[in-house]
């Protein structure tokens, strides 16, 4: 996928000649002959640059009119099954399904992960109300490992604290379960593709978040700041965060679902008393910040992509999301508030 960032695989040694590189392995021993394509195209795989940008390196290298996208996603996927390069995620990953509403469509949302996933548990975590926990069990308990109802009552409150219901669900069932990476997966979310593959390799106390920002460049214009009914929290949330944690500012924010977190972050964060004086899109990057840990940006969201996965407006419409499937340039998307179904996807992708 573009949004890929490969990483060359530790242990292995390489010397390079005219034709190309030698890779040794060191284990399993094997030494591995490169072409100058593929070296060019190993040279860039740094986990930090995309399979995207490592066409346009590799373009420019060869003098070539376009990016030769698809040949380095194929490129990148042998370099990986040889075990030149590191697998697109290490760890054992889990998905927790958030929802509230809409169960025949979560049901279907649930289909797709489960085409794209066979080998990752899936969780629900219900945030609806009281009164609508014996509908979503009818509909999607079948489908998924075990589903959670959130103890939390306003709904607006809950809109605005997702990370308090994790943090819940963490302490009352997660913590017993063997996993190192959550995909937090919000209802309304649509990933066309194997999670691995869609999201970023973490680095060493790295975790994944859409659109993140410094917040000086959204302290004069985003709501959860500047808002005359937001900005009070904000404040008090960084004097808390000061005279609490010794956080004299909060350096970024995220702008959107689809986190990746780890299971030592959330123990962590577990440890830590709830707050709930900001949006989680405030709260999950500054507690991040005050335990130590590294965001790193999911790439699920740009300026250019805006109209494709964004937090605004109405849902994405089928015809733009079926273009981008059948292009093959794009398979995350939000928000996607209306039933899509499995067949639909696999329509479009084949």
């Amino acid at each position: 996928m573009r949004d890929d960032q490969p990483q060359r695989a530790a242990g292995i040694d390489i010397a390079e000649f005219t034709w190309g590189f030698m890779v040794h392995q060191a284990e399993p021993l094997r030494v591995h002959h490169l072409n100058n394509t593929a070296s060019a195209i190993l040279e860039l795989c740094d986990g930090h640059t995309t399979v995207a940008e490592i066409a346009d390196g590799v373009a420019d290298a060869f003098s070539l009119e376009a990016p030769p996208l698809a040949e380095v996603a194929a490129c990148v996927a042998e370099l990986r099954r040889i075990g030149v390069l590191a697998d697109a995620f290490s760890g054992r990953g889990i998905i927790l399904f958030r929802f509230h509403d809409q169960f025949d469509g979560c049901r279907e949302r649930l289909r797709i992960l489960r085409h794209f996933n066979p080998d990752v548990p899936i969780y629900g975590l219900y945030g609806g109300p009281r009164e609508g926990w014996n509908d979503a069990r009818q509909s999607v308990e079948d489908a998924v490992v075990h589903l959670h109802m959130w103890s939390a009552v306003d709904p607006t409150w809950k809109w605005m604290h997702a990370e308090l219901a994790v943090k819940e669900w963490f302490r009352t069932y997660g913590h017993a379960i063997a996993f190192d990476l959550l995909y937090e997966y919000e209802y309304d979310m649509l990933m066309c593709a194997p999670l691995r593959e869609l999201y970023p390799q973490l680095p060493a106390n790295g975790l994944a978040f859409s659109a993140v920002r410094t917040t000086e460049s959204m302290a004069n214009r985003w709501m959860w700041i500047t808002h005359e009914a937001y900005r009070p929290g904000y404040l008090a949330f960084c004097d808390y965060l000061a005279e609490r944690y010794g956080v004299a500012s909060i350096d970024q924010v995220v702008l959107g679902p689809g986190p990746l977190l780890t299971r030592r972050f959330l123990t962590e964060f577990c440890q830590l008393e709830d707050c709930d004086f900001v949006h989680n899109e405030l709260s999950y990057p500054a507690f991040a910040q005050t335990l130590g840990f590294t965001l790193v940006d999911n790439r699920f969201y740009s300026e250019e992509s805006e109209r494709l996965f964004h937090c605004y407006g109405g849902s994405i419409e089928w015809k733009h999301i079926e273009a981008e499937l059948r292009s093959g340039l794009r398979r995350a998307f939000h928000p996607v508030k209306y039933r899509v179904t499995l067949e639909q996807v696999l329509s479009a992708v084949r």
